[in-house]
């Protein structure tokens, strides 16, 4: 790092940095195999996943990315379809939609509408023991996540 006499020109004097990422910051995607002993270590903080509903066979989506309900009524996912995993421990996580709103509970509906994340935005992710690319979420009020109906 390196900084230049000011310019007599300019009042501000010219600094020049350097990215100290993987020095200060230990990321996965920088060194992956740091993490290998960590279970479910393809959950890392910040990942972002897709969920297909099973029963309806289409992608779960915060519509309008955030404030509202998720519904599974997508055919292919894209930014609104995709969740930004927080995580708090092996298998619970908190997800962060597009409009950075967290998804909780509201009476028996998924809702994307938190502004912060606490006890009521923790969730489960359960790998399925045959097929580990399924999963289940379960709520913080210990229910699993299910798309009921089609909704339109």
């Amino acid at each position: 790092m390196a900084v230049q006499p000011p310019n007599p020109a300019s009042p501000v004097p010219l600094v020049r940095a350097a990215n100290l990422g993987g020095w200060l910051v230990t990321e996965g995607w920088i060194l992956p195999s740091l993490f290998d002993g960590i279970p479910n270590n393809d959950l890392r903080d910040d990942t972002q996943l897709q969920f297909r509903s099973v029963t309806q066979n289409a992608f779960i989506a915060a519509e309008n990315g955030g404030g509202a309900a998720l519904v599974a009524n997508r055919a292919s996912a894209f930014g609104w379809e995709s969740f930004k995993l927080g995580r708090i421990d092996t298998n619970t996580f908190n997800f962060k939609v597009f409009n950075d709103q967290f998804v909780t509970i509201a009476g028996v509906n998924a809702v994307a509408t938190a502004a912060m994340a606490g006890k009521t935005e923790m969730f489960q992710l359960l790998h399925n023991d045959v097929d580990k690319n399924r999963m289940r979420i379960r709520a913080p009020n210990g229910s699993f996540l299910q798309q009921i109906k089609m909704v339109r």
